[in-house]
């Protein structure tokens, strides 16, 4: 064998060494960033995440709302300087928000800065003290904010209220249908203005509800420790998986 195709058997070993040693570092390394408080400069908790149609993300933050443009992040703070308990970003860029015992929404300036706006003038009398607002949806009546003890609906420079029945828990839009668990109650539909009982799902009242998704033409209801239910428009029944005797173990 030439010195010269040694030379090269060589460098071509020690390459694939390195190579293999440089290979080692990212195995099993996630591509998770993390970001310190000191960065961020913000509340230490979010409440809510949603990115908007210019690719930017914001977040609902103990100090207010939260931007986040890949690079640089900014809070443009809300009513009192209160923190934001939850976000719905519409098309247009509007960002309703809601904070204890506010709503509203931001507004970009032309100097590219939000603004907010609220609504909470429009409230009926005696409905100012609601608390946190935990969701907000955009339903085809109108944006729908919803506190423990009442819904507000927001459509057309008005806000009707609809206070809960004893308690709401959490609400959830699918398929443009809103839903929102009362604890007594239970599981209500929203339409026409009105709230009305989901027909078949009584045993489920009183129950922790943390998730409804959409499965074909049925709904996934998640409770807090007794699994997933599957709801076919007219009854509940367990969902027949392997899974969900371990959702059952561990609360959802």
């Amino acid at each position: 064998m030439s010195l010269k195709l040694r030379i090269i058997l060589v460098l071509l070993m020690v390459w694939l060494c390195l190579y293999g040693f440089a290979q080692q570092d990212f195995i099993g390394t996630s591509s998770v960033r993390n970001y310190s408080r000191s960065e961020i400069n913000a509340g230490i908790q979010n409440w809510g995440i949603q990115q908007a149609n210019n690719g930017k993300m914001y977040f609902a933050n103990n100090s207010g709302l939260l931007e986040f443009d890949g690079v640089n992040w900014r809070i443009f703070p809300i009513t009192n300087n209160g923190l934001v308990r939850s976000l719905h970003i519409e098309i247009d860029g509007i960002i309703h928000s809601g904070g204890f015992n506010e709503i509203g929404y931001y507004q970009e300036d032309e100097n590219g800065f939000y603004e907010f706006h609220s609504i909470k003038n429009l409230l009926p009398e005696g409905s100012n003290d609601f608390d946190d607002v935990w969701k907000i949806c955009a339903h085809p009546d109108g944006m729908i904010y919803q506190s423990f003890s009442q819904l507000m609906i927001y459509n057309n420079e008005k806000v009707s209220v609809i206070a809960a029945p004893s308690d709401f828990h959490l609400s959830y839009l699918v398929n443009n249908n809103f839903y929102v668990n009362d604890m007594e109650q239970g599981l209500l539909r929203f339409a026409m203005g009105n709230l009305f009982p989901l027909k078949g799902t009584e045993s489920l009242r009183g129950k922790e509800i943390w998730g409804i998704l959409a499965q074909d033409n049925q709904l996934l209801i998640s409770t807090a420790s007794e699994g997933v239910f599957i709801y076919d428009g007219n009854s509940v029944i367990p969902w027949d998986t392997e899974v969900n005797e371990f959702l059952k173990r561990n609360q959802i």
